[in-house]
């Protein structure tokens, strides 16, 4: 589905990815990691369209990235959903106005939608409320299913698990298991706490100083950091 080929990212002057390769299957789930500053944000943005590699390629279902054109590229990433370190929910609107965005883009709103994705997330009680109300671990709720409401064929998730609690991860880490063997999606996950591989062992891809120095299922997760 993904196969990433030699690719290096550059960001002023200074060399952030170097000669990484990888495939991903579909319908698979997989953890990008490292310690911070190893590269795994740039990669994620690599992958999802949202920066362009200096050298290699990534082609996703047969498309060669730098081959399409802007279009094609934003055809694609309609195909993605994805949720960003950084909340990109606006405040002024209702969770049901948040949540609803990816439908009015690829016109296919639709209110059972809506009220189905808010109860997988346990969002559907505050559907009128105001998302500056939200506590953090809903808002990281509402981000996820913002992703996921368009029934995206990749979701690509930057660090979903920053400034929750164990509870708060363990909840959320529940949800995605859920969607994840419910609607057959593939999820590739960026993280560098290492206590959720735990929750639900899988692949991962453990990058060191811009570099994959692992990838397959560790048995001493300790030892990659």
């Amino acid at each position: 589905m993904i196969l990433a080929q030699n690719i290096q990212f550059k960001k002023e002057e200074k060399n952030i990815l170097d000669q990484i390769s990888f495939s991903i299957e579909e319908n698979e789930f997989i953890y990008i990691s490292g310690s911070s500053g190893s590269g795994k944000s740039a990669l994620m943005q690599c992958l999802c369209l949202q920066e362009k590699v200096n050298g290699g390629s990534i082609t996703f279902q047969d498309n060669i990235f730098y081959d399409l054109s802007q279009a094609e590229k934003q055809k694609i990433k309609r195909t993605f959903g994805i949720v960003f370190q950084s909340e990109r929910l606006d405040m002024k609107k209702t969770v049901h106005e948040n949540v609803a965005i990816p439908l009015y883009i690829n016109k296919i709103y639709n209110e059972q939608t809506i009220n189905e994705t808010l109860e997988i997330f346990h969002l559907l009680h505050v559907k009128e409320s105001s998302t500056y109300t939200l506590s953090t671990g809903q808002r990281k709720k509402l981000c996820l299913a913002q992703a996921i409401i368009h029934q995206p064929k990749v979701l690509f998730l930057d660090e979903p698990f920053a400034f929750l609690d164990e509870q708060e991860m363990k909840e959320i880490m529940d949800i995605l298991k859920y969607i994840y063997k419910t609607f057959k999606i593939t999820v590739i996950l960026s993280t560098k706490d290492s206590r959720v591989f735990s929750l639900f062992p899988q692949r991962v891809l453990f990058l060191k100083e811009g570099r994959l120095s692992f990838d397959g299922t560790p048995v001493n997760l300790s030892s990659l950091f």
